[in-house]
C-alpha cells in the first residue's frame, strides 16, 4: 500500500471526521463507519481527540490502548501548552499525530492483527514521540512563510520519526503529512479564516 494519492483519498474522511479545529465537536471516530475502508478490515480501530494537562512542554501525543477487542487511539492535546493556540497550530498538531496513527494502521494492514498489536504495543512502551511546543512553533513559523517549507530540516517530520519499522512498503510520512495538511479543504478553511478573522 504505497500509492500516496489513494491513501490520502481513503483516509482523509477519517481525519475530517475528527473535527480537529472544532473542540466542541470532538467525538470518537470508528473506522467501521467508513464503508470504503471495509477492504482493510480495520473495524476494530477507533481514534478520538481528547484534551488533558500533560507534563513537559509537549503539544500533543498519540496514545493507544487495546481493550475489549477494540484498538483505541487518542490524539491527546495538552491543555497547558495549546491554551490560546491558533487554529492552524491545532491543525498542524493534529495532523502530526494522525500520521502516527496512520503508521499504526499500516502496521495492522501489513501483518496479522495479533502480531501487529503485540509489536505496536512493544514499540509504544519503549518510544512515545512527543510533539514539543518548540517544534510546533518552528513548524508553524515554517508553514507561515511564503516560500515552500523544507520539512526535511525538522527532526519531528523525518520519515523515521513516524516509522514503526514493520509497516511494510508505505509512502514517505513527510509526504503523507504534507498531503493531509494541504488539502483543498484545509486551504479553503485557512483562507476563509484569515479573510474573515
Amino acid at each position: 500500500m504505497n500509492d500516496l494519492e489513494t491513501i490520502v483519498r481513503m483516509f482523509r474522511p477519517v481525519l475530517r471526521a475528527l473535527n480537529l479545529r472544532e473542540p466542541d465537536k470532538h467525538r470518537p471516530v470508528y473506522l467501521s463507519q467508513f464503508d470504503h475502508l471495509d477492504v482493510y478490515n480495520l473495524k476494530f480501530c477507533s481514534i478520538r481527540v481528547i484534551y488533558a494537562n500533560l507534563e513537559d512542554d509537549c503539544a500533543a501525543v498519540l496514545a493507544t490502548q487495546y481493550t475489549d477487542g477494540l484498538l483505541q487511539n487518542y490524539i491527546v492535546f495538552n491543555n497547558t501548552t495549546l491554551k490560546g493556540a491558533k487554529k492552524e497550530e491545532i491543525k498542524i498538531t493534529g495532523v502530526h499525530e494522525f500520521c502516527h496513527f496512520m503508521a499504526i494502521l499500516f502496521a495492522i494492514m501489513a501483518r496479522s492483527f495479533d502480531e501487529a498489536r503485540i509489536r505496536i504495543m512493544e514499540r509504544l512502551k519503549n518510544k512515545v514521540d512527543l510533539l514539543k511546543k518548540s517544534e510546533l512553533d518552528m513548524l508553524f513559523s515554517m508553514l507561515s512563510k511564503k516560500e515552500p517549507p523544507d520539512y526535511r530540516t525538522l527532526e519531528l517530520l523525518t520519515d523515521s520519526h513516524f516509522r514503526l519499522g514493520f509497516e511494510g512498503d508505505v509512502p514517505d510520512y513527510i509526504e503523507l503529512f504534507r498531503h493531509f495538511m494541504f488539502s483543498r479543504e484545509i486551504f479553503e478553511l485557512i483562507f476563509d479564516e484569515k479573510k474573515t478573522g
